[in-house]
């Protein structure tokens, strides 16, 4: 990841939304430093991608050029390719995983939690093999475990569950991730 292209990105959707804000102001907002900021104005300047213009009080104003408006909306689709691919890439480590997983257990439990990794994870379940997936129980809470020595999986950290003992082996996901 270009993170000198991402902090472009963050001050190009800065000014696009507030072409009032000084440099300070994109630097909050964007959590960039001011000298950050400085500089990556000036070289986007020089780019032709924004224009400075003058305005009373001794402020400038920045617009984006039409040419600084193409910029970023390349930036955008390859911003959302990245993280698309990214979370391709988590969702087939985590269909692998479960997978190796069923390989040594005859059945699993899988903690769930209705947020974006729950998604993921039922997205990675859905695409397993039909006796994978009835190998598989969603559950969410401990009490729902009802076969002592299935697994559990979970994917929050580890220092999240304190010192609870439980009857189930706990798998941490997150710990089977590369």
């Amino acid at each position: 990841m270009n993170i000198s292209y991402d902090k472009e990105y963050l001050i190009l959707s800065q000014i696009e939304s507030n072409p009032d804000a000084t440099q300070r102001d994109i630097s909050r907002h964007t959590g960039l430093s001011l000298g950050s900021v400085n500089l990556l104005l000036k070289k986007m300047t020089k780019e032709g991608l924004i224009k400075i213009e003058s305005i009373p009080a001794h402020r400038v104003a920045y617009m984006l050029t039409p040419k600084g408006m193409v910029e970023k909306a390349n930036k955008t689709v390859s911003y959302i390719k990245r993280h698309y691919n990214a979370i391709t890439q988590t969702k087939e480590h985590i269909k692998n995983t479960f997978a190796n997983l069923l390989k040594d257990h005859s059945a699993l439990y899988i903690f769930y939690t209705n947020d974006e990794v729950g998604s993921l994870i039922i997205t990675a379940i859905d695409e397993l093999s039909l006796q994978q997936r009835a190998a598989i129980t969603l559950i969410q809470t401990m009490e729902e475990a009802i076969n002592p020595q299935t697994p559990v999986i979970k994917y929050y950290p580890s220092n999240t569950e304190g010192s609870m003992n439980y009857a189930n082996p706990i798998i941490n996901l997150l710990d089977k991730l590369p």
